[in-house]
């Protein structure tokens, strides 16, 4: 069954390459500060591109809390671990990382559906 899965995978990303667009997450992890010399490592930005498809909501879906009106859906290749707060910058803007959820039957990790806010 795993097989079928890492077809699909490959498929998804296959298909996001060829009809998405290339995002740029920017991940900022935290500086460190040494407890006893009180002397600190400065934050370090990492980034990373993938492929993928930014969607808008359905207006259904908007209900003012969770999903806000303007948010936009990505959808985004396995290959590619987003997590909250990263920034993506793709072609009609930059946008913040509010929410990720990959789709993972039997584990494998097929794509990510990302909610995300200018």
């Amino acid at each position: 069954m795993s097989s079928f899965y890492l077809s699909l995978a490959a498929t998804a990303q296959r298909l996001i390459d060829k009809y998405g667009q290339t995002v740029t997450f920017t991940r900022t992890n935290a500086g460190t500060v040494n407890p006893i010399t009180g002397i600190g490592t400065p934050a370090v930005d990492t980034t990373f591109s993938g492929s993928g498809i930014i969607l808008n909501y359905s207006k259904a879906l908007v209900d003012g809390i969770n999903i806000l009106s303007g948010d936009n859906r990505v959808l985004l290749s396995g290959k590619t671990e987003p997590k909250n707060d990263d920034i993506i910058l793709a072609a009609n803007g930059s946008f913040k990382v509010i929410s990720v959820k990959p789709l993972t039957p039997a584990g494998i990790v097929v794509m990510y559906e990302i909610q995300v806010r200018y």
